[in-house]
């Protein structure tokens, strides 16, 4: 009979503790709480060492006010009186699309496997310590001074408390994810793995770094080679006859019904999708953040055919959600003209980088993004055991695509200097 989740982490934890620098914890405490509580939104706002503008506390009142998640958790990590930390933790449904990549014909077991995965789990909740909307590191932020083993080890006693508190509530979540890590901050995952998590590679991450040089969309356009600058200008001219505008928040909920429905096209098409955005959740975020957030309307004549979603980061630019007709997409190059538009953009407001996202890699390819190596964690203790997970996941490998070089060389060698040194 298989343990229930808090059980199964306390027995995990108890075993890591009898190493040396688990039995160094004293002192550590997490302190629960929400960021409509003034004092509580007070510290979580002085608890910052990285630039994570999804952890900050406007995005975060935003995505909890849109209804977009089922229930979130926040903590604060303290060493004595010294906060050492911090987590968000975010409850939301999740399902795997019939036909996904996890269920290839050739790979029977995998098909086996992925079959059993959504009949145990149908209907049911998973806990994501992270953002399940966004492709990175945005999950905790602890103190640079803290190893991998200590911050995990706290993380890991608060996920404790938190699944008590669900499965009190009765609210059992069937699963638990960790995500994501770039490979400077594998030792995290691999310090989650003495809680019993399972670390698994997913797709790149796709990042296009800035040059200083580019103040405009055409320096960037001139700095590519011929064939893919060609690519580029055909793109823009074949959408020269699509109109665009950048919604407030009214706009955004005066249009909810063809707004999801873009969306939509876009988020059932995921092998594996984690909850599913409010139209809110736009409208929230255009009037919390102003122009940080940019909501852009494209349309066909009088008919609204999509909309691509960004956020302007102190230094990244999150090209973030996007929705589309797709039948309009192959006759007026819709995507490459969302993809254009986010790189002028981006260089508009002097950005360091863009964050693209997972998914299509090889047309983000074309237009110089990077694939960047990334991990995720999970446990399943519930209904299926660990050792099933771990076969399954032992399947799941990232997509191959071909990687393109739409640069110049001499500018390929400074993009590919350039990805190590950005704070992503």
């Amino acid at each position: 009979m298989l343990l229930n989740l808090e059980e199964k982490i306390r027995k995990d934890l108890q075993k890591v503790c009898k190493k040396s620098e688990f039995a160094r914890l004293s002192g550590f405490s997490s302190e629960f709480g929400n960021l409509t509580d003034p004092l509580f939104r007070s510290l979580w706002d002085r608890s910052q060492w990285h630039s994570r503008h999804f952890l900050t506390s406007d995005y975060l009142l935003a995505l909890s006010e849109s209804n977009s998640v089922r229930r979130m958790h926040f903590v604060i990590f303290k060493h004595g009186n010294e906060i050492v930390g911090k987590a968000v933790f975010q409850i939301v449904s999740y399902s795997i699309r019939e036909g996904s990549y996890m269920a290839k014909p050739s790979v029977p077991l995998a098909n086996l496997i992925t079959k059993g995965l959504r009949r145990a789990t149908s209907n049911q909740e998973v806990m994501i310590c992270g953002n399940p909307y966004a492709t990175g590191e945005h999950a905790f932020d602890m103190h640079p001074d803290l190893s991998p083993i200590t911050a995990m080890s706290v993380l890991c006693k608060a996920i404790t408390t938190i699944s008590r508190r669900e499965r009190a509530a009765g609210n059992p979540v069937s699963a638990l994810v960790v995500k994501d890590f770039y490979p400077s901050s594998f030792g995290y995952a691999e310090a989650l793995a003495q809680c019993g998590f399972k670390s698994f590679t997913v797709d790149h991450n796709m990042v296009l770094p800035l040059l200083e040089s580019w103040t405009s969309f055409d320096d960037y356009l001139g700095d590519m080679t011929t064939k893919f600058r060609t690519k580029a200008l055909s793109a823009l001219r074949k959408s020269e006859s699509l109109r665009t505008e950048i919604w407030n928040g009214e706009q955004i909920l005066a249009h909810q019904s063809v707004i999801n429905k873009l969306y939509k096209n876009v988020h059932d098409k995921a092998d594996f999708r984690l909850g599913e955005l409010r139209i809110r959740y736009f409208s929230r975020l255009v009037d919390t953040m102003g122009d940080k957030a940019i909501f852009k309307a494209y349309f066909l004549d009088e008919q609204m055919i999509g909309f691509a979603f960004s956020i302007v980061g102190d230094e990244v630019f999150e090209a973030h959600i996007v929705g589309l007709d797709y039948e309009k997409n192959r006759d007026f190059s819709l995507y490459p003209r969302m993809l254009c538009d986010f790189v002028e953009i981006a260089i508009t407001n002097r950005s360091k980088a863009i964050v693209f996202g997972r998914t299509a890699g090889e047309i983000k390819s074309t237009m110089g993004a990077i694939g960047v190596d990334l991990k995720c964690c999970i446990r399943h203790p519930q209904r299926l055991s660990n050792l099933l997970v771990n076969l399954l996941f032992s399947y799941i490998k990232p997509t191959d695509f071909p990687v393109r070089q739409p640069f110049k060389q001499a500018t390929e060698v400074l993009i590919r200097q350039r990805i190590d040194a950005i704070s992503l």
